[in-house]
């Protein structure tokens, strides 16, 4: 049967197969042999990439870069709200800017091998989660060293106690709009990994139910234990998503699972996530990281040398997935597509960096309407989004003169009016109802049209 499966699944060697009606392509022009580990767009759009030489951040969309005046290290992981900044180096090490990169602290987090991920949570609270490989005999196991929170702002941190027997690899940290923390945790002995929430901040922390989906064919329902996760994120809806591989159950699969919180806890089925269109009943291939747009679109990545299993995949407001493919990454003289990393613009531009490459991908959300033989060149922003008491809309800088409509999702127009600010100008939401709406920015050379959540 294994071997029945390998020839069914045989990957297609990658070729290059960058879709350049779907993306296009930046490279930032850094010093030789500067490479990407991790990306963040902030409420203005600037861009902050974590190299394995420092921090450097783009305020133009990605056409000038500079380095902030920070440490030349490599940043694994980066947290940008607002003027604060918050990149995790090795062994443990947290920077953190209060001020937009001007000046910045660092401390370590005692006895930790490794950081996984970061989550900087509504109240200005930080976690960390930490984990590491461990070979014994050569037998590889997942270790860790606990979760840590900060409520200084990076400056002193605590371990946090999970309920657990001991400190398991804990692989991502996720948040829903409720304010609901969630950590996914690998296995430590065998198949023993797990779910955990926090609904006070991540001070306690309760496991959820071992996952309930069906496993197909006359076989029905059946749970899994937890080995390895590969992905967890919380969407639009406030559903979790996780991706499994190696879960432990009727039999070894690879999982895209997701429910809603009150489901998750009462113990009902989860739904399965397809990302290719062909599989067995239990065997669904796993994300290795997703984003949900602001939209309703919502990407994934898989690793691996195959064109059609692996690469990144595009559902258009959930309406199934297709592959939408970047430029794979050479490595060790193999062609393979590499760990991604996903964040998006006010303006809804999504951009993705594939790790250990150097060239920054993008495509646009916003709908246009460029007038036929007129090149802008620049977009507008209009943030925050979602947005309540007012929005902002930014203008190019060669832009003297704008009209500025907003429309509900039904065509009423609820705002109008015309600005001779240059740079920036602010529009009130003054009993603007919560719903879904599209704010047009147009001159007499241009006009563009944005999606925009009123809360």
């Amino acid at each position: 049967m294994k071997l029945t499966i390998f020839l069914l699944l045989l990957p297609l060697l990658v070729e290059a197969q960058l879709n350049k009606d779907f993306w296009n392509t930046l490279d930032p022009n850094l010093a030789a042999e500067t490479f990407f580990y991790s990306l963040q767009v902030n409420s203005q759009g600037d861009i902050y990439l974590g190299t394995n030489k420092g921090i450097v951040r783009s305020t133009d969309e990605g056409r000038s870069w500079a380095s902030l005046n920070v440490d030349p290290v490599p940043f694994f992981h980066l947290v940008v709200s607002g003027d604060s900044i918050y990149g995790v180096s090795g062994n443990g090490i947290i920077y953190v800017s209060l001020n937009g990169g001007d000046s910045w602290h660092s401390s370590q987090l005692q006895q930790v091998n490794a950081v996984t991920d970061i989550l900087l949570l509504a109240n200005g609270d930080v976690l960390v989660a930490t984990g590491y490989p461990e070979v014994v005999n050569d037998v590889g196991y997942f270790r860790g060293n606990g979760l840590f929170k900060s409520v200084d702002n990076g400056r002193s941190w605590r371990k946090v106690e999970l309920g657990r027997a001991q400190d398991q690899y804990i692989s991502h940290l996720a948040q829903d709009s409720q304010g609901r923390i969630y950590a996914s945790l690998n296995e430590y002995i065998s198949a023993d990994g797990a779910l955990l929430y926090s609904t006070d901040q991540g001070e306690s922390w309760q496991p959820l139910p071992d996952l309930l989906f069906d496993w197909g064919g006359k076989d029905g329902l059946g749970a899994t234990s937890i080995v390895l996760v590969t992905s967890l994120e919380v969407d639009r809806q406030d559903n979790i998503r996780i991706s499994l591989q190696g879960a432990s159950g009727r039999v070894a699969t690879s999982l895209n699972l997701s429910s809603s919180f009150q489901g998750a806890v009462n113990g009902e089925e989860w739904s399965h996530k397809h990302l290719v269109p062909f599989g067995y009943p239990w065997l669904y291939l796993e994300a290795h990281n997703s984003y949900f747009a602001a939209n309703g679109d919502s990407y994934a990545f898989r690793f691996g040398t195959s064109l059609n299993l692996s690469g990144v995949s595009y559902s258009k407001q959930g309406l199934g997935f297709e592959k939408k493919h970047i430029n794979p990454l050479v490595i060790d003289g193999v062609a393979q597509f590499n760990y991604c990393v996903f964040a998006e613009s006010p303006t809804g531009r999504v951009y993705l960096i594939q790790q250990l490459d150097r060239t920054l991908y993008y495509t646009d959300g916003s709908v246009k309407e460029p007038v036929l033989g007129v090149d802008k060149g620049i977009a507008t922003a209009v943030y925050p989004n979602p947005a309540s008491q007012y929005v902002s809309v930014r203008l190019p800088p060669s832009v003297t003169q704008a009209h500025i409509d907003i429309f509900s999702s039904d065509g009423h127009q609820v705002y109008n009016g015309t600005f001779t600010t240059v740079g920036q100008t602010e529009v009130p939401l003054n009993g603007v109802l919560p719903g879904i709406y599209f704010v047009t920015v147009a001159t007499d050379r241009w006009k563009e049209t944005h999606r925009l959540v009123v809360e």
